[in-house]
């Protein structure tokens, strides 16, 4: 049986985000994290990228949408990213409550960025 190739498609959309042994190329990294949107580490970049519009117009409630997919599977950086977008009211109602929550769910999973954002809103 094959392997999946969802953690080569990952790994070369990293490669073209970063530009290791590439040229950069946001449109390329974006083409291969979309081959292997089912994997957290792809639905994160891809948050990312829609969040600071890298290769893509800046567009938060498609971020904030791969973030959530990311944080169904456990992607602890997507917690505290989505936390983001709840405190400040990027692309969503500002909602300081969830954000709260969210960056507590970071935290729990060892995201250093969620434990201090956390404690920041107390």
């Amino acid at each position: 049986m094959a392997e999946e190739p969802g953690p080569a498609f990952v790994a070369l959309g990293l490669l073209h985000a970063r530009g290791q042994g590439v040229p950069q190329d946001y449109v390329k990294a974006r083409e291969f994290f979309e081959k292997s949107a089912t994997m957290t580490d792809s639905q994160k970049n891809l948050a990312l990228m829609y969040a600071q519009g890298l290769g893509v117009p800046q567009d938060y409630v498609i971020a904030h949408q791969w973030f959530e997919k990311a944080a169904a599977l456990g992607e602890h950086s997507a917690f505290t990213n989505l936390g983001a977008l709840y405190e400040h009211g990027y692309g969503i109602a500002p909602d300081k409550n969830k954000a709260k929550e969210l960056y507590k769910k970071g935290c729990a999973e060892d995201n250093q960025q969620g434990c201090y954002n956390y404690q920041a809103l107390n």
